[in-house]
């Protein structure tokens, strides 16, 4: 009878492929030659989420839509030095129930390092959104979390992974020492930072604000120089993500608070601040906004109409779309409209037709000079009402 190991290498591989994580997890404990071939199969990670928490650190691994597996390492109070491990699987708390094991002479934060090192620190390993998590709110206390993983890792080891995401509460300079000390460059695609803004009187989503900012292709990232030119320093106000870090960057955020309250000036601000671009998508309660836009309306495809409007008090362009997903408005410096071509090919067509402003001018000067004055108050959200008289 044809057993095990009498397998060949090729056909143990295939049942590899089929075994979902926890299953190859155990399977490279049996002995060295089942590790070596694990180790040796692809594995596809969907999303992996880092989380220092108060108190306690975890790993949450997600294997499919709905199915995840959840592992705790704490410590307890007034005790000898040892470790906590909690393992769930699909269940968010831990219980009475929950499978514990206690491992003395390591701390929970050196333990979880390990953990993670061995378990996805491999070259056969992908995965697809790498997400960090941090409670603290500060920048040294985020680092010395990261230092901690960097110290179990060893030089040079570090998460291939397509995606980097963060909470709200990681800072801009957290982001880039994550990008520069654990993740393969040559993989990653973007990083993503993800909030949610509550509001008191709604739990309902009523605007998706985002600002996503692109490296300068003309730039050397990491030298403050042209590419072409390395003797010429470029002398160039570029946010502290574009200066380090040559992958796209994405910040946004949901809030359940009523639209006009504080969303014009968050958009504003943010498109005069960055170098990149922001867009706003609106909740269906917002959806007349659209109407209240008085300008010439261009039918970018059979799915996607546009409005567009250059502010140059402001210095920012914004551009109304909409469709039957809903509607949304991107904002940007006037200067970097055109570096987004690429990106809005699907919704906004830069050679398309524009508001003229000379020509409303002669048709209709008081409904220009009542935009323009308008704008001085933040046109594109409110002042529809004067608009319209």
């Amino acid at each position: 009878m044809v057993g095990w190991n009498d397998l060949p290498v090729k056909s143990k591989k295939e049942v590899v492929k089929r075994l979902d994580f926890m299953s190859r997890c155990s399977m490279r404990s049996t002995c060295r030659a089942d590790r070596k071939i694990v180790d040796s199969t692809e594995l596809y990670i969907p999303r992996l989420r880092v989380s220092f928490l108060e108190g306690f650190t975890q790993a949450t691994i997600y294997t499919d839509i709905g199915q995840f597996l959840k592992v705790v390492f704490k410590e307890k109070k007034d005790e000898e030095i040892a470790a906590y491990v909690y393992r769930m699987e699909n269940e968010v708390k831990i219980t009475n129930t929950t499978a514990a094991r206690r491992i003395k002479g390591i701390r929970a934060s050196r333990l979880f390092g390990v953990f993670l090192r061995h378990q996805f620190i491999r070259p056969n390993v992908l995965i697809g959104t790498l997400e960090f998590e941090f409670h603290p709110t500060d920048h040294t206390t985020q680092t010395f979390c990261i230092c901690l993983l960097m110290r179990s890792f060893g030089v040079g080891k570090v998460f291939r992974a397509k995606k980097l995401a963060t909470n709200c509460l990681t800072k801009k300079l957290t982001e880039i020492y994550l990008y520069n000390n654990l993740i393969d460059k040559t993989i990653l695609e973007g990083i993503y930072n993800d909030g949610v803004v509550l509001s008191e009187d709604s739990v309902y989503p009523q605007k998706y604000i985002d600002t996503t900012v692109f490296p300068d292709p003309k730039l050397d990232v990491f030298k403050g120089v042209e590419a072409s030119n390395p003797n010429k320093i470029v002398e160039i106000d570029l946010e502290p993500v574009q200066k380090f870090v040559n992958v796209p960057h994405c910040e946004s955020f949901i809030y359940t608070t009523e639209y006009r309250v504080g969303a014009p000036i968050t958009v504003k601000t943010r498109a005069e601040e960055t170098e990149g671009f922001v867009t706003c998508r609106f909740g269906e309660t917002n959806f007349l906004l659209w109407e209240h836009q008085h300008l010439p309306v261009v039918q970018l495809d059979e799915h996607v109409q546009m409005k567009r409007i250059a502010s140059p008090e402001l210095g920012c362009v914004y551009r109304w779309n909409k469709s039957k997903c809903g509607e949304w408005m991107h904002a940007m410096k006037i200067e970097n409209e055109h570096k987004f071509e690429e990106f809005f090919k699907n919704d906004v067509i830069l050679g398309a037709p524009v508001f003229n402003e000379s020509k409303a001018m002669k048709e209709k000067p008081g409904l220009f000079s009542r935009i323009n004055k308008a704008m001085g108050s933040w046109s594109p959200f409110g002042q529809a009402e004067e608009v319209n008289r």
